[in-house]
């Protein structure tokens, strides 16, 4: 005769936070610098900057653009001091 036996396992997870408060001023330049990041939203540290960028609009945080207008830039936005971008390469696949 056949018998099964079921095991559950329980495992606590730790999951690590950083809560950063930045003035209305520090977001709008981070927002600019989240921007600036180039590579593959997945499977790239930019997936990250994604989120970031994401989290900041929801807070309300202004971007470069005014709101409706699309191509109209604000002059007194950080993004338009900024010149260049960074770029992310993809992760590499751990071979070991």
């Amino acid at each position: 005769m056949a018998t099964a036996k079921t095991t559950v396992e329980r495992r606590t997870i730790e999951t690590k936070t950083v809560t950063l408060t930045l003035s209305n001023e520090e977001a709008e330049t981070l927002l600019a610098l989240v921007v600036k990041v180039a590579g593959s939203p997945q499977g790239s540290p930019r997936e990250h900057t994604e989120s970031m960028y994401g989290a900041l609009r929801a807070a309300g945080v202004r971007d470069w653009c005014k709101p409706g207008v699309g191509t109209v830039k604000w002059d007194d936005h950080p993004m338009s001091l900024l010149r260049g971008g960074m770029t992310f390469s993809d992760y590499k696949e751990d071979t070991a």
